[in-house]
């Protein structure tokens, strides 16, 4: 079975390496993002002796601001790479610091027993882990902004006429101030949010692996329906419910199962946790129910990673 990988990255081309000469096999193929915002010449330099690997063009890449709609822009960019290549099989969504915990040929034995599945996870909203957020309804009730590259830099109003608005307004002074500043009039802030272009909305982690079916389902939708990926233009972490509802309103519900990337979470849910020497049992006990686990960092612990090639994938 084909398996075409999608891999956003921002940072450490030796990781990069590293992941893509793990999964590299017969019939494997990568289809890289590197975020504007950094120099891509590390990376070519990094991969440039590997097959099967096509990065964005420039012209095509994205800058990638944390919780905004370049990561959708990006991975669509992506998935229009993958269908014009025309292999079947599946696609693969995973970061540049992700890496997998079982190995290749189980990875491809698990996907050819499973070759209609859609491995997503789609929950409906409101999503308890989101309960900050009023179970995800203020990321699509509310008009997201971004000041600047950094993270947590962001500004989140509701429309003028939500009762909130003024709430929201005053704990925001200063931000809005800035986004004034930077010319970025939120007039439409003026008008009630129409969410109708939602449907019933899903959310989940933002990794997936879908089938070549329902990428192209997918495209087919967005590019017949331009006002629905024009709506997530001003969603916070519209990654995380876009593809979800899209899937459920596309395909059959006992086609979608949950994601394959294992992820454990900083307290307070923002950020994925690093995993170090320490979490080697956790990974190992989870049984195949995962194929991918994230966050890792070279920099930070490269033992976890040695001890997942010696003993989970060897």
């Amino acid at each position: 079975m084909n398996i075409s990988y999608i891999i956003a990255a921002y940072e450490s081309p030796r990781q990069l390496r590293r992941l893509i000469s793990r999964l590299a096999s017969q019939q494997v193929y990568f289809y890289i993002h590197i975020d504007k915002k950094v120099d891509i010449k590390p990376f070519f330099d990094a991969l440039c002796d590997f097959e099967n690997v096509r990065f964005v063009s420039n012209d095509d890449r994205v800058k990638c601001r944390w919780g905004g709609i370049g990561i959708v822009l990006a991975t669509l960019c992506c998935m229009r790479y993958v269908l014009e290549d025309k292999r079947d099989g599946r696609c693969v969504f995973i970061s540049g610091q992700d890496y997998p915990i079982v190995s290749n040929a189980g990875i491809a034995d698990f996907f050819q027993r499973n070759k209609t599945k859609n491995y997503i996870t789609c929950e409906p909203f409101p999503r308890q882990i989101w309960e900050i957020e009023n179970g995800g309804w203020n990321r699509l009730n509310h008009y997201y902004y971004q000041l600047n590259d950094k993270k947590y830099a962001y500004v989140s109003l509701p429309s003028i006429w939500d009762p909130t608005f003024y709430k929201h307004f005053l704990g925001n002074v200063r931000r809005v101030g800035k986004l004034l500043v930077s010319g970025q009039l939120p007039h439409q802030i003026l008008k009630r949010r129409d969410i109708s272009y939602v449907f019933s909305p899903y959310g989940g982690d933002a990794w997936w692996a879908l089938t070549i079916n329902t990428l192209q389902k997918m495209i087919l939708f967005l590019d017949d329906n331009p006002e629905y990926l024009a709506f997530f233009g001003h969603v916070h972490v519209p990654d995380e419910i876009i593809f979800q509802t899209l899937a459920r309103k596309l395909i059959p519900e006992d086609e979608i199962l949950p994601c394959l990337t294992y992820t454990t979470w900083i307290e307070g849910g923002s950020s994925p946790c690093i995993f170090g020497e320490g979490d080697y049992a956790e990974l190992k006990n989870l049984n195949g129910e995962f194929l991918f686990a994230r966050k890792f960092s070279e920099g930070e612990d490269v033992t976890i990673m040695n001890m997942i090639d010696q003993h989970l994938i060897s």
